[in-house]
């Protein structure tokens, strides 16, 4: 059974998509770049200190995590 709901364009709205970005949102997007690098920075310098072990706690707290925040 299936159902036509009809396009946008049978439905009198425009058939566009909206491309704007307020203040806020490249604030948003600039903000979170500069804490990503960050951390990857970080990790990084973790890594070169304490060799390839650290890459599979970090496996290991990625596995877990989510597991914790049910």
């Amino acid at each position: 059974m299936t159902a036509h709901l009809g396009g946008a364009h049978e439905r009198g709205e425009s058939p566009h998509l909206s491309r704007k970005l307020a203040n806020r949102h490249i604030q948003l997007i600039a903000i979170g770049g500069a804490i990503g690098t960050g951390l990857f920075m970080g990790s990084g310098k973790t890594i070169s200190l304490a060799g390839p072990s650290v890459i599979f706690v970090y496996m290991i707290i990625g596995f877990m995590l989510p597991k914790g925040h049910r």
